[in-house]
């Protein structure tokens, strides 16, 4: 191949940005996830990958930290010549001008890529989610499909509420200028049509917003990143954005299949760090066949040193007796401990029983906690096993430094991922 990545991605937190990982690697591209742009600068293999991408937690970050963030891995990627740059974010767009602000993200790209045009992929159906006339929709967990600010679960987000259906307005409150959209119905012209109406209007506008319905809109939006538009070209979106590249090489979206993956040698770890609704039913699921170990928040904040030490010891020593264990973090008011606090605790946890050596497979269920997670492991880089649910995959990490990690299968769930078995299926049970 030529010596530069066509596609490079940036996700704003690890589950999000292993899904899209998984993405590209199911339409057959060679890819790897790294850290930090230093990795990916310093990797031997880097020419050989199609696909390339970055992991961070810009999805809960400030602006003044997304922005020192993004600014490195921007001028990285730019260095690398690609095509496409693609700045991976949740499906439900949920984000706020104080945290995780996706308009930052985009401004920031924006300052170091010549072109300063943005697509912006408003929908994805393999995951129910879909954006009509720029109005974004989502399914519950009970399949119900919602706007996003009357969903049951997004507009109730306890740090990103999402209260606005309108992605253009969305953005537009983060900073975001002069966005138009293409809408469901100039779909039905022909490619020619709208591919001019497409340049158009990114003429004479910083960002243009697509609707996303049915996985058809999906490979019309893929042959117009591939073949009109300038390059590199900056594409925000969830991992529909892959969907769609992918689907304008091969001509098809090549969608997850649900299987369960091979039975691990050893018994499984489950930190369940996330305590959304999906997560609950996934850990009520499966506590007959998992030992459970409580995360109390309140003792955490009590003695965050010795429950640590305690809860390792009691993990490592049920994984011993052939147990499977799931640690989960208790709904618990009685304490005054942020998310990152609890996420910080909890990610030294997971760090501490993957460290061990004990472990052939791992899952950590919630964004921060992943994200936290990973950088305590002190990995190289992930890639892509094989398929488990849409939107989940099993991993393998790369540690050339540490044995210990090095080829651990590991999955990183997004709190609102995953079927009611899930923690079973990880397993092997199922």
């Amino acid at each position: 191949m030529s010596p530069k990545t066509p596609y490079l991605f940036c996700g704003d937190d690890f589950t999000g940005a292993s899904d899209t990982l998984a993405t590209l690697s199911r339409a057959g591209l060679n890819c790897r996830l790294f850290l930090s742009p230093d990795a990916v600068l310093n990797c031997p293999e880097q020419h050989e990958l199609d696909a390339i991408g970055i992991a961070t937690a810009t999805r809960s970050l400030p602006p003044a930290a997304i922005t020192l963030e993004l600014t490195k891995i921007a001028k990285a990627f730019a260095s690398l010549s690609p095509d496409l740059i693609h700045y991976k974010v949740c499906s439900t767009f949920d984000s706020s001008p104080e945290i995780g602000s996706i308009g930052t993200a985009i401004n920031t790209f924006r300052q170091i890529l010549p072109n300063g045009k943005v697509m912006i992929i408003g929908g994805q159906p393999s995951l129910r989610r879909y954006c009509v006339f720029s109005n974004l929709f989502a399914a519950a967990t009970n399949g119900e499909i919602h706007r996003i600010d009357r969903h049951p679960t997004m507009a109730n987000h306890p740090v990103t509420p999402m209260h606005e259906a309108d992605l253009r307005d969305v953005l537009t409150a983060q900073g975001v200028t002069s966005i138009n959209a293409i809408h469901l119905p100039a779909y039905q012209d022909d490619f020619a049509t709208v591919r001019e109406k497409v340049r158009s209007l990114l003429a004479a506008h910083t960002a243009l917003l697509f609707d996303v319905h049915d996985p058809s809109d999906l490979k019309l939006i893929g042959r117009l990143m591939q073949e009109q538009l300038p390059k590199p070209l900056l594409v925000v979106g969830s991992s529909s954005v892959a969907e769609a590249y992918s689907s304008a090489m091969t001509d098809q979206i090549m969608f997850p299949s649900t299987r369960t993956p091979s039975t691990p040698k050893r018994p499984v770890f489950i930190l369940a760090g996330s305590r959304s609704q999906a997560t609950a039913i996934q850990v009520e699921n499966a506590k007959d066949l998992f030992f459970k170990v409580s995360i109390d928040p309140a003792k955490i904040e009590q003695n965050r040193e010795h429950l640590l030490s305690q809860l390792t010891r009691t993990s490592l020593q049920q994984l011993s007796d052939g147990n499977h264990v799931m640690a989960v973090v208790e709904s618990s008011m009685e304490h005054h401990l942020t998310r990152t606090d609890v996420a910080s605790f909890t990610a030294k946890l997971a760090a501490k029983i993957a460290l061990s050596g004990e472990l052939d497979r791992l899952c950590i269920a919630g964004g921060d906690t992943s994200s936290l997670a990973l950088q305590w492991f002190g990995v190289d880089s992930l890639s892509f096993l094989a398929d488990i649910e849409p939107g989940l995959c099993l991993c393998q990490l790369h540690c050339k430094n540490n044995p210990a990690i090095d080829d651990l299968q590991i999955v990183l769930k997004g709190g609102q991922m995953g079927s009611p078995d899930l923690f079973s299926k990880i397993a092997g049970a199922l």
